[in-house]
């Protein structure tokens, strides 16, 4: 998994520091994303439209089934790269749409050649300017225990539940519902 930071600039709104995950699209990585997805997250599904593909729009279905599953039918924007490499796409959008109606649309970009960027970027930037979880204050406890976890997110692979609840505890948070709250 690769971990980005990604600001964005809200206007008047201030910024938002939000972080982009690229998790891969390997098949042997797919078990593994259960373990990430996140109903507070904004979906971006890169697919590759490749000419002669008979299941693409199955493994497109396949990977929308699965976010919706795991991320509670979160905001998906889903990119279509490579559109030099092939401009005349196929992919059922109409179809997967009314099966997937929180397709908050569908991208036709290309990386390499910069195509399309403009307009992903200003979809995204919406999606998290609309973001209902963005309204929701929190403690600044809570905040000081996302910086703690942050911070030894850099120097160790694993964080066992205890240090966690050892961390709640340090900065007054002692309702177990609040610390089960908190770690989702």
């Amino acid at each position: 998994i690769e971990i980005e930071p990604y600001k964005v600039d809200l206007d008047e709104e201030g910024v938002v520091n939000a972080t982009i995950w690229d998790f891969g699209g390997q098949q042997i990585l797919q078990a593994t994303h259960q373990l990430f997805l996140s109903k507070r997250s904004i979906y971006v599904l890169v697919v590759e439209d490749r000419k002669n593909d008979k299941h693409k729009d199955q493994d497109i279905e396949q990977w929308l089934t699965q976010i919706n599953s795991l991320g509670g039918r979160p905001p998906i924007l889903v990119v279509k790269n490579k559109v030099d490499e092939n401009p005349n796409s196929d992919i059922q959008t109409q179809k997967l749409k009314t099966k997937f109606p929180n397709i908050v649309g569908f991208f036709e970009v290309s990386c390499e050649k910069r195509i399309g960027l403009e307009r992903l970027d200003a979809a995204l930037t919406d999606c998290i300017r609309t973001l209902t979880m963005r309204k929701i204050a929190l403690p600044n406890n809570w905040l000081k225990v996302k910086h703690q976890l942050k911070e030894q997110a850099c120097s160790r692979d694993l964080l066992y539940l205890n240090t966690y609840k050892d961390i709640c505890e340090q900065n007054g948070i002692h309702d177990r519902f609040a610390k089960d709250t908190l770690l989702r």
